[in-house]
C-alpha cells in the first residue's frame, strides 16, 4: 500500500520520499544500504524515518515458540537472523549518515513499543541523544472493525527534541473501550492511522526550513 505518512507529508508541503522493495530498495540487502547513502550525498535529507518488520520479535511469537515442532523453531530463527541482520546493517548506515554526511538528520526509528527487538538498537542510542516518543494509536482514531478505538502502541526513537516535546506522551487517556489487536485488526493497525501522519506532518511543515 502507498504509505499515508509520506501522502500527508507531501499535502503539508514538505518534500519526501519513500524508499522500499516497491521502489527497488530491498533493506534484506547489504548493496542496498550504499545506495542509500549514495543517495543521502546528494540530497542531503532533512529527516529519514524507518520502520520495518516487527514479527519475529512479536510477543505472540514466544507463545508460538511453545508449540512449535523443531523444524518450525529452526525456521523462525532463520527468520530472527536475517531481521539482526537487516537492523545492523540498519544502524551501520545511520551511524554513517549522522557522523559523515548529514550530522544534522533528523532520525524516527519506529517499531511496537513492546517488540522484544528494541535491544537491537542500543548501538545508535549509545553513540547519539536519542529519545523514544510512546504513541497510543487510539488518541488518533485507530479502531478495529468493529469500530472500537485500538490502542496500538507505538515507539518512536529519535534525536529530535521538538518532536519529543510534541508526541513523546501520546498515551491513552483511559477514557474509552477498547478492542483487541489481533487478528486481521493486528495487520491493518501497522498503517498508520491519517490524524497521526497529519499531526506529524504538521509538525514538520511547523519545523520546515526548505530540506527533504
Amino acid at each position: 500500500p502507498e504509505s499515508t505518512l509520506t501522502a500527508s507529508a507531501l499535502s503539508h508541503g514538505s518534500k519526501a520520499v519513500r524508499k522500499n522493495l516497491a521502489a527497488g530498495y530491498d533493506l534484506y540487502r547489504a548493496p542496498t544500504y550504499q545506495r542509500l547513502l549514495d543517495d543521502a550525498r546528494i540530497s542531503r535529507p532533512k529527516r529519514v524515518w524507518i520502520s520495518l518488520p516487527c514479527t519475529v520479535w512479536s510477543s505472540w511469537q514466544h507463545i508460538n515458540l511453545a508449540k512449535s515442532t523443531a523444524e518450525q523453531y529452526e525456521s523462525f530463527m532463520r527468520r530472527r537472523r536475517k531481521e539482526i541482520q537487516a537492523s545492523n546493517r540498519m544502524i551501520n548506515f545511520l551511524l554513517e549518515l549522522l557522523s559523515d554526511i548529514c550530522p544534522d538528520v533528523e532520525v524516527y526509528r519506529e517499531w511496537p513499543a513492546y517488540c522484544t527487538g528494541w535491544p537491537l538498537l542500543e548501538r545508535l542510542t549509545s553513540a547519539s541523544s536519542f529519545n523514544t516518543a510512546r504513541i497510543d494509536g487510539c488518541r488518533y482514531g485507530l479502531k478495529t472493525r468493529s469500530g472500537l478505538l485500538m490502542r496500538k502502541q507505538w515507539g518512536i526513537l529519535n534525536n529530535v527534541p521538538s518532536f519529543q516535546a510534541a508526541f513523546g506522551k501520546k498515551r491513552c487517556t483511559g477514557q474509552h473501550e477498547h478492542g483487541e489487536c489481533r487478528g486481521i485488526d493486528a495487520k491493518m493497525s501497522s498503517y498508520y492511522p491519517v490524524p497521526l501522519c497529519n499531526s506529524i506532518a504538521q509538525h514538520w511543515k511547523n519545523h520546515n526550513d526548505n530540506h527533504n
